[in-house]
Order: structure tokens, then sequence, then C-alpha cells
């Protein structure tokens, strides 16, 4: 990917009911040169699973933290 003019980040810890949606609505989006931060913060339901099925997408990078908030979630995405 060449420098996204639009970057999105999705945190999520244990949201994987609602993690495909926020997903797809970025995908449906009509802005062009984008890229999508998902960082699961030590989820324990399937959040693992519902980011497996975007892994072959090379603008959605996913990152997996331990448990550190949501504060800090967000300052992660920020860097």
């Amino acid at each position: 990917m060449i420098d996204p003019k639009t970057t999105v980040y999705i945190p999520s810890h244990n949201y994987w009911k609602y993690l495909e949606n926020a997903i797809e609505s970025v995908l449906l989006q009509t802005v062009d040169n984008w890229e999508l931060i998902i960082i699961d913060d030590n989820s324990t339901d399937n959040t693992s699973e519902v980011i497996n099925l975007y892994k072959n997408d090379e603008r959605i990078r996913s990152f997996s933290v331990p448990g550190i908030g949501l504060p800090s979630v967000c300052n992660f995405a920020l860097r």
C-alpha cells in the first residue's frame, strides 16, 4: 500500500458481534486510498476469527495487544 490518505482504526475487546459490520462499513466507503487498522485488545471471544476473514486484504492490518485498555489502544493506533 502506498501512503494511504485516510486511516480508520477499530479497537475491539470482545466485540466480535459488531466487528464484521464495522469492517464492512469501512469497505463500503467511496473514499479511495485508505487503510484500516484493527486492534484486538486481548479478546476472549471470536474476534480473531472475524479478523481472519479479512487477512488477505492488503488495506487491512490487525494487531493484538495484551489487554491495555481503550485509551492505550487508541494511542497504539495513532502511533
